[in-house]
């Protein structure tokens, strides 16, 4: 979304410059200065609105991009499985000695 934010203020953008470039221009130079038409005014002040619309949009989606990369809390690593081995334990008791084998599951 920022690509075309940024896309759209350079495409819009130069083009509103270029209107505004051509309105300047004396009218023996095919332009229009001093007696431009409202229309071609408007016009030209309405591609550089929309180029600095798309800059903002370009700007926010950044902004939030990066806000979500450094904001967002890094991911738990999932706990593996338990290996579940049998168990034996052996004690010596005054009787004599005593052993076990355990399994959990």
């Amino acid at each position: 979304m920022a690509a075309v934010g940024l896309a759209g203020f350079i495409g819009f953008g130069l083009a509103g410059k270029g209107a505004v470039d051509d309105m300047r221009k004396p009218v023996t130079e095919g332009g229009c200065a001093p007696t431009c038409s409202q229309d071609q005014v408007d016009a030209a002040k309405t591609k550089l609105l929309i180029g600095d619309i798309a800059l903002g949009v370009g700007i926010g989606a950044l902004a939030g991009a990066f806000a979500v990369y450094f904001l967002t809390p890094p991911e738990e690593p999932k706990p593996t499985a338990r290996v579940h081995a049998p168990r034996f334990n052996a004690a010596a008791t005054p009787e004599g000695a005593r052993a076990s084998v355990s399994l959990t599951f």
